[in-house]
């Protein structure tokens, strides 16, 4: 998983790449759009979370 964000975050350009979830995420914490500091466990731990959900 750390492979997989760290392959995203070397992504100079986000919109070239497929907007999902991962790629918002990451564009919010480059852009400093939140209130609080999203770290690279915090957004693991979002991952983990929505793998593991079950379907609604």
């Amino acid at each position: 998983m750390a492979k997989l964000i760290e392959e995203r975050r070397a992504l100079k350009n986000f919109e070239e790449i497929r907007r999902d979830f991962l790629s918002i995420i990451l564009q919010l914490q480059r852009d400093g759009l939140l209130e609080i500091d999203l770290t690279g466990d915090n957004i693991k731990a979002l991952l983990l979370v929505i793998v593991k959900l079950p379907p609604c």
